[in-house]
């Protein structure tokens, strides 16, 4: 609000009316663009205010600056991967609840029962909450060897390899249980241009293929066809049990029957009408996680970097064995090869993890109702900025009440857990401050706020002299903050 253009804005805002509001919730709930200029204007300050609440949409939002600045550090993400806990069944969730489980000496006859144990959960978002964050933590620090420390990234060989960084967004499902949607970075993986040129190698695609094959698979000794499948008794219940014990004689035998009681019971796909299966635009049922997915005989990588592992049903997941053995739970992996049949992928992958939560209001019939409450008890306000800012900061507060968020989230945000798990911090670095420091280590240049660009005082453009204020500016950021492994997000405001 401090903004030039606040008062032009507030002007216009001035012109709304409860009526203006109405029809822009009959537009909403027709799903057709808002038509008023005004209801638009006030919906994007709102959205605006409301990135700074914690939870909301636009909050997630912001998230994909990170995301994406991480990727011009480090170059783009290796492994796109899900983790969904198992909260209803896995013992230590019912350790949390306070049930008394000896998990040295486990034992899954002696109870809780499987109703007892829903029930726990339910009634508990605190253990709820509290299961998934150990899971995950304990996942990130003991699979994937990365531990966090307040300015330290240490990385140790895991199951993927060496990592240099993840981000992780936390997400709930319609039953209120959470799960992660996480991006993983590889230590020295090749870049864009790079890995065109290794794909025409055959070493690098039999390396490539090797770890497809001992960390990404689809396919199981049984996993032939549905009749088979069936064969393979279906065990609801499987997360209600602990890893095999590493010190075991047969080890190697009893985590391959264990990953095969797991995948049939987690891993299989079964489409069902407002689960997967949605309308397509010609009106027929389609599955929005794209099954049937594609068979094949073998794991494969092609030269333009098309891959996949071996499948042989068209209905089962791919699974990570590393994850569905320690955490007997369902979840999911791709490999991001940084080709170009996989960066529309990448880009695809980082706006679903921070898509918005489902919602089951209309905004505009909540904002009508808080904009009608509004002029009723601001008439003794005359100063027009403080009009508008009592107005926005009535509508966000009004829409946050009507967000929905599960219980065990509430519990995440409350304890100081948070929706994110992410290697490293980061910094916003606007357009404005980094056009001024440029202006102030260079006076003989100036930035054209209407262009973006670097110009001379004649107008004329050196591309090596932008070069070099560029540069200059790069140092002294890296200099800032090499001490803490903060990676630098440039956002650009609404100038430019």
């Amino acid at each position: 609000m401090h903004r030039g253009t606040f008062e032009r804005d507030a002007r216009l805002l001035m012109t709304i009316t409860v009526e203006k509001l109405r029809r822009a919730e009959q537009e909403e709930e027709q799903k057709k663009p808002i038509s008023d200029a005004a209801v638009r204007l006030l919906r994007r300050h709102i959205q605006a205010t409301a990135g700074r609440v914690i939870g909301s949409d636009q909050s997630r939002y912001c998230l994909r600056s990170q995301i994406w600045s991480t990727s011009v550090m480090l170059n783009p993400p290796s492994l796109w991967l899900t983790i969904n806990p198992c909260d209803l069944h896995d013992p230590i969730a019912q350790v949390f609840t306070g049930e008394n489980i000896n998990l040295d000496n486990f034992v899954s006859t002696l109870g809780p029962t499987k109703d007892v144990r829903a029930k726990n959960i339910a009634l508990d978002a605190y253990a709820a909450a509290k299961f998934f964050h150990f899971m995950i933590s304990t996942i990130l620090r003991t699979l994937f060897g990365v531990t966090v420390t307040t300015y330290q990234v240490h990385s140790e060989t895991g199951v993927f390899g060496q990592l240099s960084a993840y981000f992780g967004v936390v997400e709930s499902q319609g039953q209120g249980s959470l799960h992660l949607h996480m991006l993983l970075w590889l230590k020295n993986a090749p870049c864009y241009e790079e890995m065109e040129c290794r794909l025409t190698y055959p070493e690098f695609r039999e390396d490539v293929q090797k770890f497809i094959k001992n960390n990404i698979r689809a396919y199981l000794l049984g996993f032939e066809s549905s009749d088979s499948i069936k064969d393979i008794p279906n065990e609801v219940e499987v997360a209600y049990s602990r890893p095999p014990n590493l010190e075991a004689a047969d080890y190697n035998e009893q985590i391959q029957v264990l990953e095969k009681r797991i995948t049939r019971a987690k891993q299989l796909h079964t489409c069902e009408f407002c689960r997967c299966l949605v309308p397509s635009k010609t009106g027929a049922l389609k599955c929005k996680r794209r099954a049937p997915f594609p068979r094949s005989q073998d794991d494969y990588i092609s030269e333009n970097g098309d891959w996949g592992m071996k499948r042989l049903h068209e209905y089962m997941n791919a699974w990570s064995p590393a994850i569905s053995i320690n955490a007997r739970c369902n979840n999911d992996i791709k490999l991001l090869t940084n080709s170009k049949a996989t960066s529309n992928l990448s880009y695809y992958i980082t706006s679903y993890q921070t898509k918005k939560q489902g919602r089951n209001f209309n905004m505009s019939a909540v904002m009508a109702k808080g904009f009608a409450y509004h002029t009723q008890t601001t008439s003794y306000l005359d100063d027009l900025r403080n009009r508008q800012r009592l107005l926005i900061f009535r509508l966000v507060n009004t829409i946050n009440r009507e967000q929905e968020l599960a219980a065990p989230m509430v519990m995440s945000y409350l304890m100081g857990w948070g929706d994110t798990y992410c290697s490293h911090h980061y910094a916003n670095i606007y357009w404005s401050l980094f056009s001024k420091h440029l202006g102030d280590v260079f006076p003989q240049f100036h930035l054209t706020r209407e262009r973006g660009v670097t110009s001379g005082k004649d107008g004329s453009k050196s591309e090596k002299e932008i070069d070099l204020c560029l540069e200059k500016a790069k140092s002294d950021v890296e200099t800032q903050t090499s001490d803490t492994d903060d990676v630098v997000i440039l956002e650009v405001d609404d100038n430019g």
